[in-house]
């Protein structure tokens, strides 16, 4: 129902797509930010979390035969559900399954046997990570395509620092806080959920509170989530002396990312991480935990800080590390936007995806 980096991708592949002269036709559910936004290609709205399951699922074959649709790509796990059952009832059509998660390490239950079903034609990994727990659960690797998400480097640097940064300051500001201008700014952004580890950022940042040793630094928390409002309480029992903000969901990520100085990654799950890959874009130095796909890209002391995932001490000391050196954080930024330059273009997305797709219509 909301927007958040796996629907931007969608938009990013979908619009690339367009360019080469390929027709995008898209499902999600009604009144979701998706179908409102991919609006250069005919859509369906489906009752939110597919259900009543028969009825969305004769719309979607009539729309798969009405619009002449070969391949359906399912994007998401509910989507990928919702597939294997139109697949059995229209066997023609070719059914790719996006992996962007890693799956958490528990075993295997009846809802996972989906992955095994021979009715899927392809998967495409975003990370090796993910390929990995991919191939632990039964799939055959020759299914398996790692193509990791896009960053438009374009974007991330389309503004001033310096106007970014004073739009930044004002959300300070707007709150009653007044930095200095030589004050650091520190950001996250994610979703407010459990495993994005914002928990063990909070701690870190409760390790640091009223350091005489430090300079001055102040924190920016952008995202939303069901865990929103406990985190906040968390901060307020803190009663830290580091001025702090929550944004909410933030509209501009270019803009925020381009204005903070050090982003931190906390998550205990990740796929991949595609705002941190955002955030070395924008040339920030990036600190960031080793779950998942993270480790693809940040490596230690070369484009970014490394920490254990859930070390809270580890996190703490990372951060006092970028804190301390300006020429460390320069470094470490300039590193992370070569790498992202050679490794996660939108061409090699686009370009990965599509070969997929011609491949699976061959068989």
């Amino acid at each position: 129902m909301t927007w958040r980096g796996g629907e931007n991708q969608v938009f990013l592949l979908a619009q690339g797509l367009k360019n080469l002269g390929e027709n995008n036709y898209f499902s999600y559910p009604e009144n979701s930010m998706a179908l409102s936004k991919l609006n250069f290609g005919a859509s369906l709205a489906l009752s939110k979390k597919w259900l009543p399951l028969n009825s969305s699922l004769h719309k979607l074959k009539d729309f798969v035969i009405k619009n002449e649709i070969q391949i359906v790509h399912a994007h998401s796990s509910g989507a990928h559900s919702l597939a294997l059952k139109l697949k059995k009832i229209n066997p023609d059509i070719k059914l790719i399954v996006h992996r962007r998660v890693a799956f958490k390490l528990k075993s295997l239950d009846w809802s996972q046997n989906k992955y095994l079903s021979p009715l899927v034609d392809a998967y495409i990994s975003v990370s090796d990570s993910v390929k990995k727990t991919l191939i632990q659960r039964g799939v055959s690797e020759d299914k398996i395509f790692v193509i990791p998400d896009a960053v438009l480097t374009s974007q991330m640097n389309c503004k001033s620092k310096e106007a970014c940064r004073d739009l930044n300051i004002k959300e300070f500001s707007n709150r009653g806080f007044q930095l200095e201008s030589d004050t650091l700014i520190v950001a996250t952004a994610s979703a407010f959920t459990k495993e994005k580890g914002l928990e063990i950022f909070i701690e870190s940042l409760n390790n640091l509170d009223g350091d005489p040793d430090l300079p001055p630094f102040a924190v920016l928390m952008a995202g939303d989530g069901n865990l929103q409002q406990k985190i906040k309480i968390n901060l307020e029992d803190k009663k830290l002396k580091i001025p702090w903000v929550m944004t909410g969901f933030h509209q501009d990520i270019p803009s925020f990312l381009s204005g903070i100085d050090i982003f931190v990654m906390p998550s205990l799950h990740e796929g991949l991480g595609s705002v941190a890959l955002e955030a070395l874009a924008a040339q920030c130095c990036v600190i960031s935990s080793d779950a998942g796909g993270l480790k693809d890209f940040i490596i230690e002391n070369e484009t970014g800080l490394l920490f254990s995932t859930g070390n809270i001490q580890a996190l703490t000391q990372q951060l006092r590390k970028a804190l301390h050196s300006e020429e460390l954080r320069k470094r470490l930024g300039k590193k992370g936007l070569s790498i992202v330059e050679k490794n996660y273009s939108l061409d090699s997305m686009i370009n990965g995806c599509l070969s997929v797709y011609k491949r699976v219509l061959r068989k």
